[in-house]
């Protein structure tokens, strides 16, 4: 099937969040300061297929203005299929990690692998019970957060080949076969972010400094010199109808990853 034919024959939902570490001296080190205010967004095009990314516990986390080394913190994007949706569908997540390059009177936030992430910054956990990781769908709440422990990883129920797109599936005889996702349900990719306890990146002058990604302008950031730099996740789910067979519904996916 070919491209055109497959942007035709698609209805697919698109919504993305981002995670921006901004790490500050607050009384002691601070790590990722500030969430961006539009941490849930909602895009639908055609019909029938609809899609929401948010972090509710990452939001409630009191102490997201002033992590430290070694914490342990809520870091949880869930990808909701809303209740008014007419399809069942088919879901994809992008994660990218940035580090924060500083040249000149500029910090560029630099794409790196999540195993340079995991060594230099921090590690992804998610809740596990009894020893296996949970369902995607399960949701635990905080009052019962107690019972559980947590394991380093994703949860399961999705897949990946390279830590930075995950399919909502499973494997099965080394091919991918996705799960289609039911109206008014939620998954969960991952729960939890640990800091490295020696973590040390920090800047060597107090400045001003314009931040760019990808060659574009994001915002200005005055750092203090010592103050410890910071780091940026960004999440993006992608949605397709799920009442396709699986190798189709991949392949709808990829028509939209990025390149």
């Amino acid at each position: 099937m070919t491209t055109p034919e497959l942007k035709k024959r698609f209805v697919i939902a698109i919504m993305g969040i981002v995670m921006v570490g901004l790490p500050f001296v607050f009384g002691t080190w601070a790590y990722l300061q500030h969430q961006t205010d539009d941490v849930i967004n909602t895009f639908t095009f055609g019909t029938g297929v609809e899609l929401e990314l948010n972090e509710p516990k990452y939001m409630q986390d009191e102490r997201r203005n002033a992590f430290t080394p070694g914490m342990l913190i809520d870091k949880d994007p869930t990808v909701l299929v809303p209740e008014n949706a007419m399809e069942e569908e088919y879901i994809a997540v992008v994660v990218k990690y940035y580090k924060e390059v500083v040249k000149d009177d500029t910090i560029i936030l630099e794409e790196i692998s999540y195993e340079q992430f995991k060594a230099d910054y921090a590690t992804i956990y998610s809740f596990s019970k009894n020893g296996s990781v949970t369902d995607g769908k399960l949701s635990i709440s905080k009052e019962k957060e107690e019972d559980y422990d947590v394991v380093e990883g994703i949860r399961e129920g999705w897949v990946t080949d390279d830590n930075n797109v995950f399919y909502y599936g499973t494997y099965n005889g080394g091919n991918v076969l996705l799960t289609p996702v039911t109206t008014g349900s939620s998954i969960t990719l991952f729960d939890k972010v640990k800091i490295l306890e020696d973590y040390d990146h920090v800047y060597e002058k107090a400045d001003t400094y314009k931040v760019t990604k990808n060659g574009e302008f994001q915002w200005n950031k005055t750092v203090s010199k010592g103050q410890l730099v910071g780091f940026q996740i960004d999440v993006t789910a992608y949605a397709v109808q799920g009442n396709l067979p699986s190798d189709e519904g991949i392949k709808a996916l990829e028509e939209l990853l990025p390149k």
